[in-house]
């Protein structure tokens, strides 16, 4: 399929499917626990489709997380699908803010480490004895010293 062989429909048809899609929202919700990902999916397709201007639309970051996967499979499959308007899809440029968050480097980053460091609560008793696994690296906190350790599996 090609973005040559897509139909345009009229304003009309186009109403009625935004209606269809908010009546669908209601029927996922007893189908669908609230926290699931099908139900997120429709709310930021409604939500998006409601926008006047598309790029004032904020991104739920496990949506972005998900487009990251299709566009990994397939950058112009994705393209495709976010330019048919068929479905909701943040731009490349709101994916590269998510991928470039901090410099890429050779060997661990400072900026990485201070992120992890921030993000756990070691003032909490279970976040004390933090161990991550993060592409193949242990990374161990642990209390005596206050430095995390890296150990390459």
């Amino acid at each position: 399929m090609s973005l040559n062989s897509c139909v345009t429909v009229d304003d009309t048809l186009d109403g009625d499917i935004r209606v269809m899609v908010r009546e669908s929202i209601d029927t996922f919700k007893t189908i669908y626990p609230e926290d699931s990902f099908q139900i997120m999916f429709w709310e930021q397709q409604e939500r998006a489709a409601s926008l006047k201007d598309s790029r004032s639309m904020r991104w739920h970051p496990l949506f972005v997380k998900w487009c990251l996967y299709l566009r990994h499979i397939s950058g112009k499959a994705y393209e495709m699908m976010r330019d048919s308007k068929c479905v909701y899809l943040p731009s490349q440029r709101t994916l590269r803010d998510y991928t470039h968050h901090t410099a890429a480097n050779t060997g661990f980053s400072a900026d990485v480490d201070k992120q992890i460091r921030d993000a756990v609560d070691i003032s909490k008793e279970y976040n004390r004895y933090t161990r991550m696994f993060i592409f193949g690296v242990y990374i161990t906190h642990t209390p005596g010293n206050g430095e995390a350790c890296a150990i390459c599996m």
